[in-house]
C-alpha cells in the first residue's frame, strides 16, 4: 500500500500537510478569525478540524447536529427571528 502523501511536505512536527481547496470568501474569513485569534490562518483551520473531529456529531437530514455544551441554553426559533 502507498501513502499519497509521502513525498508532501512536513510541518515542524513531522505530520504531512495537507491542501484543501476553498473559496476566497471562506479563506478570507479564516484569515480574518485567525488574525482576530492571534494564530497563523493554517493553525488555526486545523484547530477547527480536530474539533470537528473530536466531536460527537448527528446529522438531521444532512444537516450537522453538535451536542450541547452542559449549561448552555437552548436556541429557541423566536432566538433565531429576532435576529433576521
Amino acid at each position: 500500500m502507498t501513502n499519497e502523501n509521502q513525498d508532501a511536505p512536513r510541518s515542524a512536527d513531522a505530520t504531512p500537510k495537507a491542501t484543501i481547496t476553498i473559496d476566497e470568501a471562506l479563506k478570507a474569513r479564516l484569515v480574518e478569525l485567525a488574525s482576530r485569534a492571534g494564530v497563523d490562518v493554517d493553525a488555526f483551520v486545523e484547530k477547527l478540524l480536530r474539533r470537528l473531529a473530536e466531536t460527537e456529531v448527528e446529522f438531521e437530514r444532512g444537516v450537522p447536529v453538535f451536542p450541547r455544551r452542559p449549561g448552555a441554553r437552548v436556541v429557541t426559533v423566536e432566538d433565531v427571528n429576532k435576529l433576521l
